[in-house]
């Protein structure tokens, strides 16, 4: 019964054990041809021989177990759940540190020269495993808003989260698209420390995770999606201005002014009319100029 495969310290019983008192135990004489009876267990003595015990010749593999309900396979699955209490989930110092390692990326990000996409993508990461964290950790969030002297706003949540990361004073047009950002990844169930990945793979990058965003939200809120033209009455009265070249403008005030122009089917650009001067008109023009050269960028 040995087997030249196993050590020579190893016995092989390649029958089945049947110890006295199961299955009938002595009275099963004669047993079947491939069952051992062990009538009397032998005592511990030295020698000891290791015995490789194993399945008779031809039979199948012992099942794998499972660990699965027993009730069945429409058993419901047993799921796990956070504990029923008011005390905070998260580790103590958790948000800190998330908090600190975003500041970091966004430090990074502000003192790079070329802005470039690598560290705008991890502080915009940062952030967002920030925002995930702050849901478990209501308490300890509402302490970071406290001591950063903000609130949080019900109709721009993330707006909050990215003061923290970039600073309240940081530019209210790139919040407002990086909030956009945020929520498009919580709408996707972007798991934290995943979020670089996503922005990587995302059709349109930044950009295109604004769009669709600001698309989803105009839908959930009933409101008009923008529109990419003017309106029909507006562009017929601009048709009916002569275009003319820059320098047909003369002198005016101020050293920035805003002009409107008309793309003909050639690709070419006629001047119609120089816009009454407006800062206001012409500071939010300057922000989309901006934001627009940044997103190339990016």
């Amino acid at each position: 019964m040995t087997n030249d495969t196993l050590p020579e310290d190893i016995l092989e019983l390649d029958q089945e054990l049947l110890f006295d008192g199961e299955a009938g135990g002595s009275e099963a004489f004669p047993i079947e041809p491939d069952v051992l009876l062990l009538d009397t267990p032998a005592p511990i003595m030295g020698p000891v021989m290791t015995i490789a015990i194993t399945p008779p010749r031809g039979s199948q593999k012992m099942p794998e177990p499972s660990f699965g309900p027993a009730e069945g396979d429409n058993a419901e699955p047993r799921v796990a759940s956070l504990p029923e209490s008011d005390e905070e989930v998260m580790p103590a110092g958790h948000l800190d540190e998330l908090l600190r390692v975003a500041r970091e990326s966004a430090d990074a990000f502000g003192a790079d020269e070329a802005r470039s996409r690598k560290s705008l993508y991890a502080t915009l990461a940062g952030a967002y495993d920030l925002s995930v964290a702050v849901m478990q950790d209501p308490r300890g969030y509402a302490r970071l808003l406290d001591q950063a002297e903000l609130k949080m706003q019900d109709r721009a949540p993330m707006t909050p989260i990215l003061k923290l990361v970039f600073g309240a004073d940081y530019d209210k047009t790139r919040l407002t698209e990086y909030a956009a950002v945020l929520t498009y990844g919580h709408r996707k169930l972007v798991p934290p420390g995943h979020f670089v990945q996503f922005l990587l793979h995302a059709e349109g990058g930044l950009k295109g995770i604004i769009a669709l965003e600001r698309l989803l939200r105009n839908g959930e809120t009933g409101e008009a999606a923008p529109r990419s033209e003017p309106r029909a009455a507006v562009a017929r009265r601009l048709r009916e201005i002569e275009g003319r070249s820059l320098d047909a403008f003369g002198p005016g005030e101020g050293e920035f002014t805003l002009v409107i122009a008309r793309r003909g089917a050639d690709g070419s650009i006629a001047a119609l009319a120089e816009v009454p001067r407006d800062v206001a008109l012409l500071e939010r023009a300057a922000r989309r100029v901006f934001a627009e050269q940044q997103a190339h960028k990016d």
